[in-house]
């Protein structure tokens, strides 16, 4: 089957995958997944009882000095602030 090209992301395939850092509010705990970019939306919307923190979007400057950069400044926001989560 032919795809329109305006349904095609000139940036990523359907096979990219993205970190995800995300904060479980029932064990207050921060996990990293890596999921695939087209489900991303998803993860932004919500998923059970978890949190968005951070959504990594920069496919061609990500290393894993800046994604553990960015875990920290997290880690350190999150012992700084108390979460509210809202049901």
């Amino acid at each position: 089957m032919n795809v329109p090209s305006i349904y095609k992301s000139p940036r990523f395939s359907r096979n990219d995958t993205e970190p995800v850092y995300l904060y479980r509010a029932n064990r207050s705990t921060i996990i990293k997944k890596t999921v695939q970019t087209s489900v991303r939306k998803e993860i932004l919307k919500g998923v059970n009882n978890f949190f968005l923190l951070f959504a990594g979007t920069d496919m061609e400057n990500s290393s894993m000095e800046r994604e553990k950069t960015i875990e920290t400044e997290y880690l350190k926001k999150l012992s700084e602030r108390k979460f509210e989560i809202l049901l």
